[in-house]
């Protein structure tokens, strides 16, 4: 076995990148991968993983009000809050 110099020089080659794949929503919509997909539910978190949407739903810890308070939900947000006025 032997080997033989032909050039003094070297050529680097950087392999192609590999392709993503993307997600396509109903009405046409194009979402990368790894981009955040808006979902109506404030709960719920979507992202684009190897062209699939994949979501994950977000959990609320038990919430006890106090005295004068009352537990109640926000528009926009996932988990109701203790908000504080005069519930009978």
């Amino acid at each position: 076995m032997y080997s033989v110099c032909v050039s003094s020089q070297y050529l680097m080659i950087s392999p192609p990148p590999l392709p993503t794949e993307q997600c396509v929503e109903d009405d046409g919509t194009v979402y990368e991968e790894g981009d955040e997909i808006p979902d109506p539910d404030p709960c719920t978190t979507c992202h684009c993983y190897d062209g699939e949407k994949i979501c994950a739903v977000q959990d609320c810890a038990p919430t006890e009000c106090g005295a004068g308070y009352k537990l109640v939900f926000l528009p926009d947000q996932c988990c109701p809050v203790c908000q504080k006025g005069e519930y009978l």
